[in-house]
Protein backbone atom coordinates (compact mmCIF):
# COMPACT_ATOMS: atom_id res chain seq x y z
CA UNK A 1 0.00 0.00 0.00
CA UNK A 2 3.00 2.06 -0.13
CA UNK A 3 2.75 3.10 -3.46
CA UNK A 4 -0.67 4.29 -3.14
CA UNK A 5 -0.74 8.66 -3.31
CA UNK A 6 -4.25 10.06 -1.78
CA UNK A 7 -5.62 12.65 -3.73
CA UNK A 8 -8.63 14.90 -3.18
CA UNK A 9 -11.05 14.98 -6.18
CA UNK A 10 -10.83 17.39 -9.20
CA UNK A 11 -12.91 17.22 -12.10
CA UNK A 12 -10.30 15.50 -14.60
CA UNK A 13 -11.05 12.69 -12.25
CA UNK A 14 -14.62 11.84 -13.37
CA UNK A 15 -14.06 9.18 -15.70
CA UNK A 16 -11.80 7.12 -13.75
CA UNK A 17 -14.20 7.40 -11.02
CA UNK A 18 -17.38 6.88 -12.94
CA UNK A 19 -15.61 3.99 -14.80
CA UNK A 20 -14.66 2.29 -11.77
CA UNK A 21 -18.26 2.50 -10.34
CA UNK A 22 -19.38 0.89 -13.77
CA UNK A 23 -16.93 -2.04 -13.61
CA UNK A 24 -15.94 -3.12 -10.36
CA UNK A 25 -18.00 -5.50 -8.24
CA UNK A 26 -17.00 -3.39 -4.80
CA UNK A 27 -18.80 -0.45 -5.66
CA UNK A 28 -21.33 1.12 -3.06
CA UNK A 29 -23.77 4.00 -4.62
CA UNK A 30 -26.68 5.31 -1.78
CA UNK A 31 -27.17 8.87 -3.59
CA UNK A 32 -31.08 9.11 -3.29
CA UNK A 33 -31.74 11.94 -5.88
CA UNK A 34 -28.60 12.11 -7.87
CA UNK A 35 -26.53 10.24 -10.31
CA UNK A 36 -22.70 9.64 -9.57
CA UNK A 37 -22.16 12.18 -12.00
CA UNK A 38 -23.38 14.51 -10.98
CA UNK A 39 -23.30 13.89 -7.28
CA UNK A 40 -19.66 14.14 -7.28
CA UNK A 41 -20.34 17.56 -8.42
CA UNK A 42 -21.91 18.96 -5.82
CA UNK A 43 -20.62 21.60 -3.94
CA UNK A 44 -19.14 20.78 -0.09
CA UNK A 45 -19.30 16.31 -1.60
CA UNK A 46 -15.87 15.04 0.34
CA UNK A 47 -14.30 12.55 -2.25
CA UNK A 48 -10.84 11.15 -1.67
CA UNK A 49 -9.12 8.82 -4.23
CA UNK A 50 -6.18 6.47 -3.99
CA UNK A 51 -4.13 6.07 -7.15
CA UNK A 52 -0.97 3.68 -7.98
CA UNK A 53 0.35 5.64 -10.91
CA UNK A 54 -2.33 5.91 -13.22
CA UNK A 55 -4.39 3.41 -11.85
CA UNK A 56 -7.27 4.14 -9.26
CA UNK A 57 -7.30 1.42 -6.72
CA UNK A 58 -10.17 3.22 -4.90
CA UNK A 59 -12.01 6.38 -3.48
CA UNK A 60 -15.06 7.11 -0.99
CA UNK A 61 -17.59 10.27 -1.09
CA UNK A 62 -19.07 11.87 1.48
CA UNK A 63 -22.16 14.28 1.93
CA UNK A 64 -21.45 17.76 3.09
CA UNK A 65 -22.20 18.04 6.60
CA UNK A 66 -25.96 18.67 8.24
CA UNK A 67 -26.23 19.70 11.82
CA UNK A 68 -22.58 17.56 12.07
CA UNK A 69 -23.76 14.55 10.53
CA UNK A 70 -22.73 13.20 6.73
CA UNK A 71 -23.43 9.79 4.67
CA UNK A 72 -20.79 7.88 3.38
CA UNK A 73 -22.90 7.89 0.21
CA UNK A 74 -19.75 6.83 -2.58
CA UNK A 75 -17.29 3.96 -2.65
CA UNK A 76 -15.73 2.31 -5.38
CA UNK A 77 -12.75 -0.25 -4.52
CA UNK A 78 -10.68 -1.83 -7.61
CA UNK A 79 -10.41 -5.84 -7.71
CA UNK A 80 -6.45 -5.44 -8.04
CA UNK A 81 -5.94 -4.09 -4.57
CA UNK A 82 -6.97 -5.64 -0.95
CA UNK A 83 -10.25 -3.75 -0.23
CA UNK A 84 -9.67 -3.57 3.33
CA UNK A 85 -6.13 -1.98 3.14
CA UNK A 86 -7.20 0.93 0.74
CA UNK A 87 -10.38 1.70 2.30
CA UNK A 88 -8.87 2.09 5.76
CA UNK A 89 -6.56 4.22 3.88
CA UNK A 90 -8.93 6.64 2.33
CA UNK A 91 -10.43 6.71 5.51
CA UNK A 92 -7.24 8.11 7.24
CA UNK A 93 -7.08 10.20 4.59
CA UNK A 94 -10.32 11.81 4.58
CA UNK A 95 -10.20 11.98 8.14
CA UNK A 96 -8.75 15.38 9.00
CA UNK A 97 -10.95 17.57 6.68
CA UNK A 98 -14.34 15.41 8.20
CA UNK A 99 -13.06 17.25 11.51
CA UNK A 100 -12.46 20.61 9.90
CA UNK A 101 -16.13 20.28 8.76
CA UNK A 102 -17.46 19.89 12.04
CA UNK A 103 -18.79 16.56 11.21
CA UNK A 104 -19.65 14.97 14.47
CA UNK A 105 -21.22 11.97 12.84
CA UNK A 106 -21.12 9.55 9.77
CA UNK A 107 -23.60 7.06 8.80
CA UNK A 108 -23.66 4.45 5.97
CA UNK A 109 -26.64 2.53 4.69
CA UNK A 110 -25.42 -0.94 3.56
CA UNK A 111 -26.62 -1.66 0.34
CA UNK A 112 -23.90 -4.27 -0.77
CA UNK A 113 -23.07 -7.30 1.36
CA UNK A 114 -19.16 -6.57 0.52
CA UNK A 115 -18.88 -3.17 2.20
CA UNK A 116 -20.22 -4.73 5.85
CA UNK A 117 -17.47 -6.69 7.04
CA UNK A 118 -14.81 -3.64 5.84
CA UNK A 119 -17.03 -1.46 8.24
CA UNK A 120 -15.88 -2.44 11.88
CA UNK A 121 -12.16 -1.82 11.24
CA UNK A 122 -12.67 1.95 10.12
CA UNK A 123 -14.48 2.09 13.51
CA UNK A 124 -18.12 1.70 12.41
CA UNK A 125 -20.63 0.34 14.53
CA UNK A 126 -23.96 -1.53 13.71
CA UNK A 127 -26.68 1.00 14.38
CA UNK A 128 -30.30 -0.47 13.34
CA UNK A 129 -32.00 -1.61 10.02
CA UNK A 130 -34.17 0.45 7.75
CA UNK A 131 -37.09 -1.75 7.12
CA UNK A 132 -39.42 -1.73 3.88
CA UNK A 133 -42.96 -1.90 3.61
CA UNK A 134 -45.69 -2.12 1.03
CA UNK A 135 -49.04 -1.52 -0.17
CA UNK A 136 -50.77 -3.51 -2.28
CA UNK A 137 -53.46 -2.30 -4.51
CA UNK A 138 -55.58 -5.46 -4.19
CA UNK A 139 -55.75 -4.50 -0.02
CA UNK A 140 -59.40 -4.19 0.87
CA UNK A 141 -58.54 -1.90 3.64
CA UNK A 142 -60.77 1.57 3.31
CA UNK A 143 -58.62 4.60 3.74
CA UNK A 144 -59.34 6.50 6.79
CA UNK A 145 -60.63 9.62 7.94
CA UNK A 146 -58.67 12.90 7.63
CA UNK A 147 -58.75 15.78 9.46
CA UNK A 148 -60.83 18.29 7.45
CA UNK A 149 -59.70 21.18 8.69
CA UNK A 150 -55.94 20.71 6.78
CA UNK A 151 -55.32 21.65 3.39
CA UNK A 152 -52.89 19.57 1.24
CA UNK A 153 -51.85 21.08 -1.51
CA UNK A 154 -48.30 20.88 -4.05
CA UNK A 155 -45.74 22.75 -2.44
CA UNK A 156 -44.00 25.81 -4.21
CA UNK A 157 -40.71 27.50 -3.33
CA UNK A 158 -41.72 29.46 -0.82
CA UNK A 159 -42.59 26.65 0.72
CA UNK A 160 -38.88 25.38 1.45
CA UNK A 161 -37.82 26.94 3.89
CA UNK A 162 -40.66 26.18 6.60
CA UNK A 163 -40.40 22.62 4.67
CA UNK A 164 -36.75 22.19 5.60
CA UNK A 165 -37.75 23.47 9.42
CA UNK A 166 -40.13 20.54 9.89
CA UNK A 167 -37.90 17.92 8.34
CA UNK A 168 -35.16 19.08 11.03
CA UNK A 169 -37.74 19.18 13.81
CA UNK A 170 -39.32 15.39 12.51
CA UNK A 171 -36.28 13.45 12.88
CA UNK A 172 -32.53 13.68 14.35
CA UNK A 173 -29.06 13.46 12.51
CA UNK A 174 -28.00 11.47 10.29
CA UNK A 175 -31.91 11.37 8.92
CA UNK A 176 -31.90 14.98 8.35
CA UNK A 177 -32.66 16.76 4.59
CA UNK A 178 -30.95 19.82 3.88
CA UNK A 179 -32.51 22.61 1.25
CA UNK A 180 -30.21 21.51 -1.66
CA UNK A 181 -31.91 17.94 -1.09
CA UNK A 182 -35.48 18.79 -1.22
CA UNK A 183 -34.97 20.57 -4.07
CA UNK A 184 -32.97 17.62 -5.65
CA UNK A 185 -35.89 15.38 -4.91
CA UNK A 186 -38.50 17.79 -5.88
CA UNK A 187 -37.13 17.97 -9.69
CA UNK A 188 -37.70 14.25 -9.86
CA UNK A 189 -41.01 13.32 -7.60
CA UNK A 190 -44.05 13.01 -9.05
CA UNK A 191 -45.68 14.36 -5.70
CA UNK A 192 -44.16 17.42 -3.62
CA UNK A 193 -46.93 18.14 -1.23
CA UNK A 194 -47.76 19.96 1.88
CA UNK A 195 -50.24 20.38 4.64
CA UNK A 196 -51.14 23.49 5.55
CA UNK A 197 -52.86 24.84 9.37
CA UNK A 198 -53.16 28.52 8.77
CA UNK A 199 -51.01 29.08 5.91
CA UNK A 200 -48.09 27.17 7.93
CA UNK A 201 -45.85 24.03 6.44
CA UNK A 202 -46.80 21.36 9.34
CA UNK A 203 -46.26 18.34 7.29
CA UNK A 204 -45.28 17.40 3.75
CA UNK A 205 -44.44 14.15 1.70
CA UNK A 206 -42.09 13.32 -1.49
CA UNK A 207 -43.37 10.68 -3.64
CA UNK A 208 -42.39 8.99 -6.98
CA UNK A 209 -44.20 6.49 -9.28
CA UNK A 210 -41.63 4.08 -11.73
CA UNK A 211 -43.39 1.33 -13.70
CA UNK A 212 -46.03 0.68 -11.62
CA UNK A 213 -44.91 1.15 -8.39
CA UNK A 214 -45.40 4.27 -6.43
CA UNK A 215 -42.95 5.17 -3.68
CA UNK A 216 -43.77 7.29 -0.86
CA UNK A 217 -40.16 8.70 -0.13
CA UNK A 218 -40.16 11.57 2.25
CA UNK A 219 -42.91 12.03 4.92
CA UNK A 220 -42.57 13.84 7.82
CA UNK A 221 -44.67 15.79 10.40
CA UNK A 222 -43.93 18.86 12.56
CA UNK A 223 -43.22 17.85 16.02
CA UNK A 224 -45.73 20.48 17.57
CA UNK A 225 -48.59 18.50 14.63
CA UNK A 226 -48.16 14.67 15.55
CA UNK A 227 -50.95 12.68 16.44
CA UNK A 228 -53.19 15.10 14.92
CA UNK A 229 -54.28 13.91 12.22
CA UNK A 230 -51.56 15.30 9.26
CA UNK A 231 -49.78 11.84 8.60
CA UNK A 232 -52.90 9.92 7.60
CA UNK A 233 -54.25 12.96 5.54
CA UNK A 234 -50.14 13.17 3.44
CA UNK A 235 -50.60 9.58 2.66
CA UNK A 236 -54.41 9.34 1.98
CA UNK A 237 -53.80 11.88 -0.64
CA UNK A 238 -51.02 10.02 -1.91
CA UNK A 239 -52.43 7.38 -2.46
CA UNK A 240 -55.69 8.50 -4.25
CA UNK A 241 -53.46 10.29 -6.50
CA UNK A 242 -51.80 7.62 -7.27
CA UNK A 243 -54.96 5.30 -7.84
CA UNK A 244 -54.83 7.86 -11.09
CA UNK A 245 -52.22 5.76 -12.71
CA UNK A 246 -52.03 2.02 -12.94
CA UNK A 247 -50.00 0.96 -10.03
CA UNK A 248 -49.46 -1.93 -8.89
CA UNK A 249 -47.62 -1.03 -5.41
CA UNK A 250 -46.48 1.72 -3.10
CA UNK A 251 -42.90 1.33 -1.03
CA UNK A 252 -41.95 3.43 1.91
CA UNK A 253 -38.97 3.16 4.06
CA UNK A 254 -38.40 3.73 7.39
CA UNK A 255 -35.87 3.13 10.65
CA UNK A 256 -36.93 -0.02 12.56
CA UNK A 257 -36.64 2.39 15.86
CA UNK A 258 -39.62 4.65 13.87
CA UNK A 259 -42.43 3.00 15.72
CA UNK A 260 -44.67 5.84 15.27
CA UNK A 261 -44.54 5.48 11.28
CA UNK A 262 -44.88 2.40 10.81
CA UNK A 263 -47.84 2.55 13.20
CA UNK A 264 -49.44 4.88 10.77
CA UNK A 265 -48.51 2.95 8.02
CA UNK A 266 -50.32 -0.09 8.96
CA UNK A 267 -53.74 2.05 9.41
CA UNK A 268 -53.00 2.06 5.32
CA UNK A 269 -52.30 -1.88 5.18
CA UNK A 270 -48.37 -1.10 4.29
CA UNK A 271 -46.53 -4.89 5.49
CA UNK A 272 -43.04 -5.50 5.81
CA UNK A 273 -41.40 -7.42 2.70
CA UNK A 274 -38.44 -8.63 4.71
CA UNK A 275 -35.72 -6.01 2.38
CA UNK A 276 -34.29 -4.84 5.11
CA UNK A 277 -30.91 -2.67 5.31
CA UNK A 278 -28.05 -2.23 7.99
CA UNK A 279 -27.29 1.11 8.56
CA UNK A 280 -23.37 1.58 10.85
CA UNK A 281 -22.55 4.77 12.09
CA UNK A 282 -19.30 6.21 13.61
CA UNK A 283 -18.71 9.04 16.09
CA UNK A 284 -16.01 11.16 14.41
CA UNK A 285 -12.76 12.35 17.45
Amino acid sequence: MSTLTLVPYHRKHRTAILNLLYYSQRAHVHLDWDRPGQWIEREGVQLMLAWEGNHLAGFIGLTPPLNGASWLRLVGLSSRHDGQSVLNMLWQGIQPNLQKSGIEQVAVLVIHHWLEPLLPQLGFRYKEDVVTLYRSEETDMPLPETNSSLVIQPAYTEHLSQIVSVDNAAFPAPWQMGASDIHQARRQASQYMVALTNNRVVGFQISTRHRGIGHLARLAVHPSMQGHGVGTALVTDMIQRLQQYDIKAITVNTQHSNYQSQALYRHFDFRRNGLDFPVWTLSVS
